[in-house]
């Protein structure tokens, strides 16, 4: 790979990666909240999005990331859509991740999956409110609502934490010794190149 190729694939990640992080609160709400809730008998009474209301009406509201969803079936499928907000975004990392080792991508592609890797984040940083730390550590501070709805759902405060930690770390190693392993292959067949 020339200097340009990398240099362009620095600057495709350089615009990626806040693009796929915004977007990944966007999933976070919509998809794992959202949708969940949606198919489990309930509708969309507030969202919140980058600062801004959307619904019930537009404005401002300074909350990066929040949606409320009323007359949700049974009080287990609400705890279910609580969770399912980071736990659809863990999902998408565990996919990225796992594609970035079934088939060898380059380019854009590449990029886009190693961005898409760092989902684990939500689930991580939802974990950490647990804690009292906030999860947009900068400027946003709330309950652990999802933490608080596995353990309603029965799952151990303690496993649910574990779990998190764990599967984020697992993850992000997933993700470095892949990155280092096409390193070395590039490098290997540049060798051979040479050599020839």
């Amino acid at each position: 790979m020339g200097e340009r190729s990398k240099i362009r694939l620095a600057l495709i990640f350089l615009v990626c990666l806040p693009i796929c992080l915004l977007l990944m609160i966007v999933w976070h709400e919509l998809i794992g909240h959202g949708l969940v809730g949606i198919l489990a008998g309930g509708h969309i009474t507030d969202l919140n999005l980058f600062g801004f209301r959307f619904l019930p009406e537009f404005g401002w509201s300074g909350i990066p990331g929040s949606i409320h969803i009323e007359d949700v079936a049974t009080p287990v499928l609400h705890e279910l859509t609580v969770l399912s907000g980071p736990l659809s975004t863990w999902c998408v990392a565990v996919l990225a991740v796992v594609s970035l080792w079934v088939r060898r991508w380059k380019g854009p592609g590449k990029v886009i999956l190693v961005c898409l890797s760092l989902w684990w984040y939500d689930m991580l940083g939802e974990t950490l409110t647990a804690f009292g730390i906030p999860k947009y550590i900068f400027f946003y501070s709330r309950p652990p609502v999802h933490y608080n709805a596995a353990v309603w759902l029965g799952i151990p405060g303690s496993l649910f934490i574990i779990f998190s930690i764990v599967t984020s770390v697992c993850l992000l190693a997933g993700l470095v010794l892949r990155l280092i392993y096409d390193h070395k292959q590039r490098k290997k067949q540049t060798c051979n190149k040479d050599g020839k």
